[in-house]
């Protein structure tokens, strides 16, 4: 898929379908995945420091996904960003 559409032979939202299509993405199955996978364990290093320095300077934090957004709301819980200001 990823060189058929890289090679432009499809376009990105047949790409995307058929990824999806492979992978079956369930809530239950995003929602198992995220409690397998603690969000503090998959936190890159800094990015609390990051999060808390920008959050004493008075900057709003957002999360800008493109990924599911069963897996981004454990990470904003965890870094203490609203749930308002995730975009996924």
């Amino acid at each position: 898929i990823t060189n058929e559409a890289m090679n432009g032979k499809m376009d990105l939202s047949e790409a995307l379908q058929r990824r999806l299509d492979v992978m079956n993405p369930t809530v239950e199955k995003l929602v198992a995945y995220a409690k397998s996978n603690p969000a503090a364990l998959r936190l890159v290093p800094g990015i609390r420091e990051l999060i808390h320095e920008l959050k004493a300077r008075n900057i709003e934090v957002f999360l800008i996904s493109g990924g599911f957004r069963e897996l981004i709301l454990p990470i904003a819980d965890a870094l203490q960003v609203p749930r308002t200001n995730i975009f996924a």
